[in-house]
């Protein structure tokens, strides 16, 4: 019996014990009080895909997911709720999902009603792949994506303030995408 009791815990869980890296997640909704911090390469996958499975930010001042590790895979949720309206440090990038590394991947995820004061109110780094990026706000740039790849993706109704704006993305690449 390995099934943890909440998203967040199964996601600490297997950043703290070496060997687990897949953490499957079952239907349901799944509000998050704090950001998860992933530091060790993981695999967060849903078992039924988006339209099952939710993860919600219920507070204010935090992003989803903050990926610090290499080949992380986030696939099949709906992330949203994200809302960071302060100048911390948190705030430079990505509401539901932020990374500096090249290769973490979110795939198949519907990503939808995050707001950030900064950079990438969806997705800030990273390669997003057959997502839909709907709603986002950044008061700066990018409200959906900011420098971050994107293929086969459905890009629309974001905003993104000053910086020259960028309300569907803000550098990176587009590459079979509707924006």
């Amino acid at each position: 019996d390995n099934a943890a009791h909440g998203l967040q815990v199964a996601v600490s869980y297997a950043q703290t014990n070496a060997g687990i890296d897949t953490v499957l997640v079952t239907n349901g909704t799944y509000n998050v009080t704090a950001q998860m911090l992933v530091t060790n390469t993981v695999t967060i996958r849903s078992v039924n895909g988006a339209t099952q499975t939710t993860v919600r930010a219920t507070g204010v001042g935090y992003r989803l997911f903050n990926v610090k590790a290499a080949d992380t895979l986030i696939a099949g949720f709906t992330l949203s709720g994200a809302y960071q309206n302060s100048d911390g440090d948190y705030n430079y990038g990505g509401g539901a999902v932020g990374t500096t590394q090249r290769s973490c991947m979110v795939s198949n995820c519907v990503i939808t009603g995050n707001f950030i004061l900064h950079y990438g109110a969806a997705v800030n780094g990273g390669t997003v792949v057959s997502c839909i990026i709907t709603n986002n706000t950044a008061t700066r740039a990018g409200g959906g994506l900011y420098d971050s790849g994107a293929r086969n993706c459905l890009i629309a109704y974001n905003t993104g303030g000053g910086d020259n704006g960028g309300g569907g993305m803000k550098y990176g690449t587009a590459d079979n995408c509707t924006i």
